[in-house]
């Protein structure tokens, strides 16, 4: 009976996750319009965000004509330590920053210029790749593919020092070979991947897809020295195959050397579009991206729109599938492994179910959604003012907290200090797990939270002497000690990294272990 009890308490204490607050947020522009599409934490602490930018005033100096490249490094605490812009007198944006080895960075994005900072333009509007150093210096610069429209999205140092890039193209010459689109049907595109050596320079290229329309949306390593890549197609033929109607996710895996090893339509009949991708703990893969359908491989629909998140085994099967959102529109397009599950971010019309509490009638706020492991909503946060308002970057950062990033039409609501019509915006959200978590009977706090090697426990005097027990999420006894002191020091470091339940004096806390 008794373990009867402490499994009911202990699955009880777990499902009561609250929404994360925000600890400080950053609007970042000029009088023009700003946004930001990729956040990374740096090695400092603080984080560096790619986008594009044309304003010439304000947070943002160096445009050199119409839309710019822009990169901005934030201190920890949100304040700008520098900002660079690239670009010509054409537009250019950025889509995707990683870091790179040598301690600098490395963007994609696309690119209309030829002047400027731009060399090697083909026509019209080309992948455009930036090497930059730590402190933002323009070390080199490759544009690649033909005379129709090539979109970069998505880019990853390898481990030989290269790349792996991501895009999509409806080129049929130039760098691009193999698209499945022939002359008279220019317009539609093909993904395109392209492995590049470390200065930029082309070792293969490939063209992905079918006779009609798909767009690479990203792509990323996997741990067998692959490629697995997620976007959106339209036709059932070309590499493609099992195509549900009108547009589908499709997640396709490549070798080291860009053949095809498998490939996976999923959607229903509706539109059905794969925006991120990424290889969890267990070499699955978790898919996150927004869906119209309520019917084939989607089942539990909210409205006319949701956000679709998948985990996928390596053959492509569906191992869980969750569609989240409320009665509006709902759009996700990025998704980070979490210690204990998956956050992701996107935008929302909604006020209710997975997505309440929007800041405008009939407008879009960020929208910031936790799952577990199982897919199961833990917690959902929407962001923003009256405005419309899109976040197309959430990352969990060392501390157990989360950035999220996008822009902002709002400068009331939880937006303060936008510039212009449309700014970059930041937010530090604090996770109810990653601060000083006081007990429900105020007898002790736990923390830090999440630990690494050790939980200081922080206790009433009066129950000094007490034994502790965690548990695991299983309800199985992981550790046990007394309390020995009003400041005691519980070692965790022989725990592996996941949720568990502290027990002490008839009181239970959730504490992480990362």
């Amino acid at each position: 009976m008794k373990k009867y009890l402490l499994c009911t308490l202990f699955l009880f204490s777990f499902s009561g996750y609250s929404q994360p607050s925000i600890q400080w947020q950053k609007a970042v522009g000029g009088t023009g319009v700003d946004t930001f599409r990729s956040t990374l934490q740096t090695s400092d602490g603080g984080y560096i965000i790619a986008g594009s930018s044309t304003s010439v005033d304000g947070d943002i100096s160096g445009n050199h004509g119409s839309s710019d490249v822009i990169v901005v490094k934030l201190s920890p605490l949100g304040s700008i330590e520098w900002q660079k812009s690239y670009g010509g007198s054409g537009n250019e944006s950025a889509e995707s920053i990683k870091k790179t080895s040598d301690g600098g960075y490395v963007i994609v994005g696309s690119s209309s210029s030829l002047d400027g900072d731009v060399t090697g333009n083909h026509g019209f509007g080309d992948f455009w790749i930036i090497k930059i150093a730590g402190d933002g210096v323009l070390q080199w610069q490759k544009s690649l593919g033909g005379t129709n429209g090539d979109n970069g999205r998505a880019i990853q140092q390898t481990p030989d020092g290269g790349y792996i890039v991501g895009g999509s193209t409806s080129s049929i010459d130039g760098d691009v070979t193999g698209n499945h689109n022939p002359p008279a049907t220019v317009g539609n595109s093909d993904y395109w991947v392209v492995k590049l050596t470390e200065t930029g320079n082309i070792v293969w290229q490939k063209c992905l897809g079918s006779f009609s329309s798909d767009y690479l949306s990203s792509i990323a390593m996997t741990n067998d020295g692959g490629y697995i890549a997620v976007g959106e197609v339209q036709a059932n033929d070309g590499d493609v195959t099992g195509h549900h109607g009108d547009f589908d996710y499709w997640v396709v895996k490549l070798s080291s050397a860009g053949a095809i090893e498998c490939q996976k339509a999923l959607g229903g009949s509706g539109w059905d579009a794969g925006r991120d991708i990424i290889q969890n703990s267990a070499g699955n893969y978790i898919v996150a991206g927004y869906s119209s359908s309520g019917n084939g491989d989607i089942t539990g629909m909210h409205g006319d729109g949701d956000g679709w998140v998948l985990e996928l085994d390596a053959a492509g099967n569906i191992i869980w599938q969750k569609a989240v959102g409320g009665t509006g529109s709902d759009f996700l397009y990025s998704v980070r492994q979490a210690v204990d599950g998956y956050i992701l971010a996107g935008d929302t019309t909604s006020n209710d179910e997975d997505a309440s509490g929007n800041h405008g009638t009939d407008s879009f706020d960020y929208w910031g959604i936790k799952l577990s492991a199982a897919g199961d909503v833990q917690w959902h946060k929407l962001l923003g003012g009256s405005g419309d308002d899109s976040a197309f970057s959430i990352i969990a950062l060392t501390d157990g907290n989360y950035l999220v990033s996008g822009h902002v039409g709002s400068n009331d609501g939880d937006v303060t200090g936008s510039q212009g019509v449309v700014d970059g915006w930041i937010a530090y959200l604090a996770n109810d797990l990653a601060v000083n978590e006081s007990s429900p009977a105020n007898k002790f706090t736990l923390y830090p939270n999440p630990a690494k090697g050790v939980i200081n426990v922080s206790a009433d005097a009066g129950i000094i002497g007490t034994a502790y027990v965690i548990y695991d999420q299983l309800a199985r006894i992981v550790k046990t000690g007394t309390l020995d002191a009003e400041n005691s020091i519980i070692q965790v470091e022989d725990l592996s990294n996941g949720v568990y339940l502290f027990s002490l004096d008839g009181v239970q806390a959730k504490i992480v272990k990362n």
